[in-house]
């Protein structure tokens, strides 16, 4: 087939370039992706009876048998996977990093995992494979971590 039989099935050849062309496409670049940026990493607030109740020792067992890989067995995350991570695991023993989240917070990043509150997706939401339990559990002995 020649070339300008091809062209009358196929239609006109354009060229496209990145230029944005229209007000809208403008507005959600400018002012849309930023808003659902923050939609997806503000965290909701804790529920006023929220509690943590979770038991330290037992968080022990959870962490040694589910978070050891990444985070390292003293939570600093500097365990020989995390060598090989992009972002590296959160340190855990850091005292400027406890600070920042509350119990509510580190309960909602285990549970959900990080992707879904703006942090790294290679923290996976752990609901699917632990009790609600074990994850208070987990989260208590976490924030028994920081000296």
């Amino acid at each position: 087939m020649t070339s300008s039989l091809r062209r009358s099935f196929d239609g006109p050849r354009r060229r496209y370039s990145r230029k944005v062309r229209s007000p809208i496409r403008a507005a959600w670049l400018g002012l849309g992706l930023p808003m659902a940026l923050f939609a997806a990493t503000a965290m909701p607030p804790a529920p006023a009876d929220f509690a943590l109740a979770g038991d330290a020792e037992r968080g022990r067992t959870v962490f040694v048998e589910s978070c050891v890989l990444c985070h390292g067995p003293s939570g600093d995350g500097q365990s020989r996977m995390a060598a090989t991570m992009q972002p590296k695991p959160a340190n855990l023993i850091d005292p400027a990093l406890a600070a920042k989240r509350s119990d509510w917070e580190v309960y909602l990043l285990v549970r959900d995992g990080g992707e879904v509150y703006g942090r790294s997706a290679k923290m996976f939401p752990w609901k699917p494979m632990l009790t609600d339990q074990e994850i208070r559990d987990v989260t208590a002995y976490v924030r028994t971590l920081t000296p």
